[in-house]
């Protein structure tokens, strides 16, 4: 099923709306528009998806929650708003992260708190192939899977990263999204050189390019979206474009979090630069049926679960025992997702308990902050969204009863916030002291020390976007 040739685009955030009138597309996270409710359920902002079909741009969806590398499948609670978002955006295509963010453990099932490599092997291709045919079944839109980064060396015996690639989108009959700078950090970082990848895959099925840029940390480049996009990547685009009959899209991602850093005219200087890029495409084949490539996948040593197992249980930090997790403890990869799970989890936390984290921060210091979060990730699972890693983490602050004058009066005003956004409609939220006082200090990066006493009750109202 081919997709439109639309140009040049970008992962869509409020801090980029200035660019939407140089860019041809944007592409949706729509699980960034999602809360999960406290019944379990996923529940769409719908005045935030009205804004996004407002705008005068078409639109490409692209998964972030619920990645289909692994064992487990997709999630059919969660297909019901992923529709929604399709319909309401009239999204033209989507796709997803060739990853795993959930295993089953010793005593159910758990996330990961970070997307982890699948197993490369016969298996590995089997579950994916699986899970990307359920989901082109109930979306009924062009659906495609992102090459990921991956941080772990390879293991003997396993296939390359590029006829992984290149079998499970021949055998699921998708689209591939070709992310160039993970490629190329996963070479920088000892797995397959990016041009015995691309060699290896049906070019013909790259319908969409992700580039972004990132930065060294310990050894290893992180794919970040950070900053500009580096020089070798834009050389390997250069390259590669002219060979992709098929290609719908070039798509910048800058995380919201560095924009303000690298600044809005960086990332128009990228749009000007991938627009130059996309003006070296070639002619679109005219449709026909793809060959299929015959190559030999092996079979692994483990089993995909085992390999979810043990690597899941280490990025949390846990020790799940046996020779698969011994072999995995020698790769420094590993120690570097845990470490980002962990950061991923504390960005969830400080992002959605804003003056909560800064009320800490003054009392504690970032050291005792960390201590916190790391106690907190022993006694509680990652979650998925953000609104509910807040709310575990406003719980788990309960259970510590810490001496900080106003603590959970904050932290209860920041779930009343969140809870008015999930339910759509007003909270209440109770201080004994005068809470404009408190807030006002904390926004301001001051302990709150000079409230009145007294009983007050905040009304935290819900306004939808006009």
């Amino acid at each position: 099923m081919p997709v439109p040739q639309l140009g040049v685009g970008l992962v869509y955030w409020p801090q980029l709306a200035p660019l939407l009138e140089s860019v041809d597309l944007i592409e949706v996270e729509p699980q960034s528009y999602w809360h999960r409710t406290e019944s379990g359920e996923y529940r769409v902002d719908v005045d935030a998806l009205e804004m996004l079909a407002s705008l005068p741009v078409p639109r490409i969806l692209h998964g972030v929650g619920f990645p289909v590398g692994g064992t487990e499948p997709p999630d059919p609670l969660h297909i019901p708003p992923l529709r929604q978002v399709r319909d309401a955006l009239d999204a033209l295509w989507a796709s997803e992260h060739m990853s795993f963010n959930r295993f089953e453990g010793r005593h159910g099932k758990h996330n990961t708190g970070f997307f982890l490599p699948p197993l490369q092997s016969r298996g590995g291709v089997e579950f994916a192939v699986s899970n990307i045919w359920t989901m082109k079944e109930n979306l009924g839109i062009p659906y495609a899977f992102e090459t990921a980064a991956n941080y772990l060396k390879p293991r003997p015996g396993e296939v390359s990263d590029g006829s992984f690639v290149a079998e499970i989108a021949e055998r699921a009959d998708c689209g591939i999204l070709l992310d160039l700078h993970n490629i190329w950090a996963n070479e920088r970082n000892g797995r397959q050189p990016v041009r015995e990848f691309l060699s290896e895959i049906p070019l013909d099925r790259v319908w969409e390019i992700h580039l972004a840029g990132g930065f060294e940390r310990g050894g290893f480049w992180l794919d970040a979206h950070s900053g500009e996009i580096p020089a070798p990547v834009l050389e390997l685009a250069r390259d590669v474009i002219p060979r992709l009959p098929n290609l719908g899209a070039i798509i910048f991602e800058m995380l919201p979090f560095f924009v303000p850093f690298a600044g809005i005219d960086l990332v128009a200087r990228q749009i000007e630069i991938m627009k130059n890029l996309w003006l070296q495409r070639t002619i679109r084949l005219p449709d026909a049926v793809h060959s299929r490539r015959e190559r030999s996948i092996p079979e692994a040593d483990i089993s995909p679960r085992e390999w979810e197992f043990a690597l899941g249980a280490l990025a949390r930090g846990e020790d799940p025992g046996g020779k698969i997790a011994e072999e995995l403890r020698r790769d420094e990869g590993v120690t570097l997702l845990k470490t980002l799970a962990e950061e991923f989890r504390a960005g969830m936390v400080a992002d959605a308990l804003k003056l909560t984290s800064r009320l800490l921060l003054l009392h504690l210091g970032e050291e005792g902050f960390r201590e916190i979060l790391s106690d907190f990730w022993k006694e509680s699972s990652p979650e998925l969204f953000e609104s509910a890693e807040a709310m575990a983490f406003a719980s788990h602050l309960k259970t510590l009863s810490l001496p900080i004058p106003h603590l959970e009066e904050v932290a209860g005003f920041e779930i009343a916030a969140i809870r008015s956004l999930i339910e759509r409609r007003n909270q209440v939220a109770d201080f004994s002291h005068d809470p404009i006082a408190i807030l006002d200090a904390l926004r301001n990066g001051l302990i709150p020390e000079s409230a009145e006493p007294g009983f007050y009750e905040v009304e935290v109202i819900f306004r939808p976007l006009s």
